[in-house]
């Protein structure tokens, strides 16, 4: 495992570094970065950025939306988030896993007197309070497993610049937020910066070992700059298309929230869009892209689904709840 410091508070330079470290064939070692926010929004990979920022609020304020590689739901960073992400070779892994890569965070915590867990699909707690999410993304060379740890930030601004689904919380209001979620500032013992939790995160990351630093290149940077002008920075990436259908599903299930949007003209699908806050064990737009021209039965779906290989392609997800989604 090599340690990469880096200093970016624009998410857009992160999220790029993510991408060069999981995609270029060249960065074959194991990694892990930490990094701080400005005021940012970090919107999951399948997700509705129109359904998930307070529009108005963010552009007042100035904060940054990114797109992410992984899926999952959108969270809010500020300077009180320490946020870190491992690059680490998938040796044939195709499965989400967030056991691994969170156990050295709840061991840090409890060496600072904090008993935290893993919770639910991907949140790490204290208690019944959350303080952590987590997400993955998986390639064919690399896992991305990033988390973000509120140490302190500022809950009223996560309320107001998060448009959260009613399927999530039923009240948006900012005290019934602080009963779900908490700053680790509050629990601990001795009166730490965020930047010496950072310090002793990399020292349980690497046992208290040496630290093997990797130092990006002229060309890591030029390649990390190339990625944030062409993708990260741009709103076509970070937002989208809104699309408009004429009918709209959505559902929770065990994998997440799903919202499918879709158009049927003589009872054929015309056009098909699914987002969420899913987890994805692998790439599967081609399945979605090829519902056009299905009929809309369940007999037509569940058939075409099953035949395109869908099964096992979102993260505890099956083919029976995809077809539920559309159809009950």
């Amino acid at each position: 495992m090599k340690y990469i410091r880096t200093n970016w508070d624009i998410p857009y330079y992160n999220m790029a570094l993510e991408e060069h470290l999981t995609g270029d064939a060249e960065m074959d070692d194991d990694y892990v970065f930490f990094y701080i926010h400005s005021p940012s929004i970090i919107i999951g990979r399948y997700q509705n950025t129109y359904a998930e920022v307070n529009e108005g609020f963010v552009r007042e304020r100035g904060i940054h939306v990114a797109r992410r590689l992984s899926g999952g739901g959108a969270v809010y960073h500020d300077r009180g988030n320490l946020n870190y992400s491992f690059i680490v070779n998938s040796n044939g892994s195709k499965k989400i896993d967030f056991a691994r890569f969170t156990e050295p965070v709840i061991r840090t915590l409890a060496d600072l007197g904090i008993e935290a867990h893993l919770s639910g699909r991907n949140d790490l707690c204290v208690g019944d309070r959350k303080f952590s999410g987590n997400a993955q993304y998986i390639n064919s060379r690399k896992v991305l497993h990033h988390g973000t740890l509120l140490f302190d930030e500022n809950i009223e601004d996560m309320v107001s610049a998060l448009t959260v689904s009613d399927l999530k919380i039923k009240s948006k209001a900012v005290d019934s937020v602080r009963s779900r979620v908490i700053n680790l500032k509050e629990l601990m013992r001795d009166d730490i910066t965020i930047e010496e939790f950072r310090e002793k995160l990399v020292r349980t990351f690497f046992l208290d070992g040496d630290i093997d630093e990797y130092i990006l290149t002229d060309k890591d940077l030029e390649r990390v700059d190339e990625l944030v002008k062409t993708k990260f920075s741009l709103r076509e990436y970070n937002y989208g298309e809104r699309p408009s259908f004429s009918v709209e599903k959505e559902r929770k299930f065990t994998a997440g929230i799903f919202n499918a949007g879709f158009d049927v003209k003589k009872g054929v699908i015309t056009d098909f869009s699914l987002s969420g806050d899913f987890f994805a064990n692998r790439d599967f737009s081609d399945i979605i892209f090829g519902l056009k021209g299905v009929k809309f039965t369940e007999e037509a779906v569940r058939e075409y689904l099953e035949a395109s290989g869908f099964e096992g392609a979102i993260a505890n997800f099956s083919v029976d709840e995809f077809v539920s989604l559309l159809f009950v």
